[in-house]
């Protein structure tokens, strides 16, 4: 009777062992998915907050206005050739 619960024993330590890996691998996928599914969740939030939403910003910083350099640099020559004009024909 003995060997009997021994071989019991024995067969539920091993279905133990086998539910016991049963369920972390369950709780390992879960948290697999979890972490794919809120790496494209930031994906996603940061492309709709960068590209469609004009990135938070409501008008992006230039450097330069869009005029070619000579044309925005004509709109002040008038001013730069009546200063010249004053200041070297006076003399």
């Amino acid at each position: 009777m003995n060997f009997w619960k021994f071989l019991l024993f024995l067969l539920a330590l091993v279905v133990g062992g086998y539910l016991l890996f049963w369920v972390f691998g369950i709780l390992a996928g879960l948290l697999w998915y979890a972490v794919i599914i809120g790496i494209v969740a930031l994906g996603g939030y940061a492309g709709y907050k960068f590209f469609l939403s004009g990135g938070g910003e409501e008008k992006p910083p230039q450097l330069e206005e869009k005029k070619p350099v000579g044309i925005a640099e004509m709109q002040n020559l008038d001013r730069a050739l009546e200063e010249y004009k004053r200041n070297a024909l006076d003399k």
